[in-house]
């Protein structure tokens, strides 16, 4: 596995978040640094214990540089990280296509913070977001904003998908539960690569400023999610 080009990632958190990507092999050999890790995922496919593994090698070599203590890193409930107590994170991983994958063909990142609480990083394959799942991802007004776009307004529905992804993880801790596609929506700028969120929650509860980036590679879309604190 091999590291991709870290312009992807340039500039889309702030400073005192540490990123961290690898590219992925779904045939290959890894390695857990606990046990408790390794037997989370002891009876998946080898594509899943790939992801698995990465992301928690690459939170881990992020934890190590903050000065964190080593501990096992599971999931809660909802399958999200447990991350050590003071450090917050967010752990993405996709393939470039459905199926059989080749070697490196896939990418895992990773974001890291002890100073930051709410974030989020989404990494997507660049294909278009299939058209039998806008009515369910995006809302009626993103979906006319799109329609008139052609080709980039195709592009733009996963960013919008991912964008979303990258909101859920930065305020799931703090809602506490899923949150639909539709609850949240993007304003997203072509010109900036950024794009302001508006948050529907059905609850009704309140959140603070969510401020999104994006950025487009020839096989990965990268958005990541900021909150003010």
């Amino acid at each position: 596995m091999t590291t991709p080009d870290p312009a992807l990632f340039d500039g889309l958190l702030p400073d005192d978040v540490r990123v961290a990507a690898r590219t992925l092999d779904p045939a290959a050999e890894v390695t857990f640094r606990f046990p408790e890790e390794e037997a989370h995922v002891a009876g998946a496919v080898a594509k899943r214990r790939v992801e698995f593994a990465t992301g928690r090698a690459l939170a881990h070599e992020l934890c190590d540089a903050l000065g964190v203590e080593p501990a096992p890193l599971l999931v809660d409930e909802r399958r999200a990280p447990i991350w050590p107590a003071g450090v917050h994170g967010s752990i993405s991983h996709t393939y470039p296509k459905a199926g059989p994958q080749p070697a490196g063909a896939g990418l895992c990142a990773v974001a890291v913070s002890t100073s930051r609480t709410q974030f989020g990083l989404d990494v997507e394959a660049t294909a278009p977001l299939d058209r039998k799942l806008w009515p369910s991802v995006l809302t009626i007004s993103e979906r006319a904003r799109l329609e008139g776009l052609g080709k980039r307004g195709a592009l733009l529905s996963k960013v919008h998908f991912s964008g979303k992804e990258a909101v859920y993880k930065a305020i799931a801790a703090r809602v506490g539960r899923v949150v639909g596609f539709d609850e949240v929506e993007l304003g997203v700028s072509l010109a900036r690569g950024t794009f302001e969120v508006t948050a529907m929650l059905k609850d009704g509860a309140r959140l603070p400023r969510l401020a999104g980036r994006w950025r487009v590679g020839p096989d990965f879309i990268v958005t990541a999610v900021v909150a003010d604190e």
